[in-house]
């Protein structure tokens, strides 16, 4: 970092290993090079004015909690990398890293205004790559190695259960009538308007839902793994005083297994026992609104049970050139 990862034609200590294997050949000992890092990033997000889409409800649609404004990094984001040479012969050297090539991590109050697009998330990475570089002669050399990744994602946000309650009633309720009135706010032969039939719905699902409050909250979290490869060249010349350097590093592409978690506990209220209506029967309908069940049961057990996911996730592939010139005993070039 200290010579802005330009170090790949440099070749002066492990960490050639990430940015050109065929660099190792330089190190005429075995080396050791070990790093970490603390990172402190501040961001700040302002509030312009945030409304909520609420259908059917009579407030303005304003936010009510508050979270305002404030940051979305945590205190310190802690990283490292560990790098390992050690000659194997004259012509062959062997190398090692294990490394943190992609991570990120944000944190905002739990209630902030954006809580049900993200809440926290975090995704951590570690790259095991062990090398070899082979030394044809004095001027010609290549490396290449094997990439193990290793990724762990957490995701956190908040769900909308008072919305979601909405959805329900007012579907149902179209449900049970629709014979009137179809799901989609369409008329069926000799039923009323597509307007007004919307219009009803929405007037006589609110008071029935209204008894309901709290966020649920939502977790995703797992782990994968995939494999890669990287490969490099190093040109030197000029008694070894300027050196050209070519390195790639592939594309990995893992797979994700993770866990689809949500939680309900602050959800509290009831809702009309609406697991019973039948398609078309108005009857059904007029038993579900005498019964009461609670919106908490209802949420867990039918609209957002716990699941399994994948997530597919790609990092990208790079390649980078790199010159380095001993310009004089005490001052070298490098790009």
């Amino acid at each position: 970092m200290g010579t802005a990862q330009a170090s790949g034609a440099e070749a002066e200590d492990a960490s050639v290993v990430f940015f050109n294997p065929a660099g190792m050949v330089r190190l005429k000992t075995t080396t050791v090079s070990q790093g970490g890092q603390v990172l402190s990033v501040r961001g700040r997000f302002v509030n312009d004015g945030t409304t909520q889409f609420e259908q059917g409800k009579t407030n303005d649609g304003t936010l009510s909690t508050g979270g305002d404004e404030g940051s979305y990094h945590p205190q310190a984001i802690p990283a490292g990398q560990f790098y390992a040479v050690v000659p194997y012969s004259d012509n062959i050297t062997l190398g090692l890293g294990i490394f943190v090539p992609y991570g990120a991590n944000v944190n905002y109050k739990s209630d902030w205004v954006g809580r049900y697009f993200q809440d926290s998330g975090a995704i951590e990475t570690v790259n095991i790559n062990p090398s070899m570089a082979i030394r044809f002669d004095d001027q010609h050399s290549i490396g290449f190695g094997l990439s193990a990744q290793i990724m762990h994602m957490r995701l956190n946000a908040a769900a909308d259960v008072q919305e979601a309650a909405f959805g329900i009633g007012k579907g149902t309720i179209q449900k049970g009538l629709s014979l009137l009135c179809s799901s989609n706010g369409l008329p069926i032969v000799g039923g009323i308007s597509a307007t007004v039939c919307s219009g009803l719905t929405d007037l006589a699902t609110g008071p029935l839902i209204a008894d309901g409050a709290g966020d649920g909250k939502l977790t995703i979290e797992g782990m994968g793994y995939g494999f890669g490869w990287n490969a490099g060249y190093m040109f030197r010349f000029n008694d070894d005083r300027t050196r050209f350097g070519l390195s790639y590093r592939s594309a990995i592409r893992q797979t994700i297994d993770a866990d689809y978690d949500w939680d309900f506990s602050k959800v509290t209220g009831n809702i009309p026992d609406i697991t019973g209506v039948q398609e078309g029967n108005p009857f059904s309908l007029l038993g579900a609104l005498a019964g009461q069940i609670s919106l908490r049961e209802y949420v867990e057990n039918y609209v957002r049970p716990d699941t399994k996911a994948k997530l597919k996730v790609t990092t990208p592939e790079s390649v980078a050139a790199s010159v380095f010139h001993q310009a004089t005993d005490r001052l070298a070039v490098m790009g």
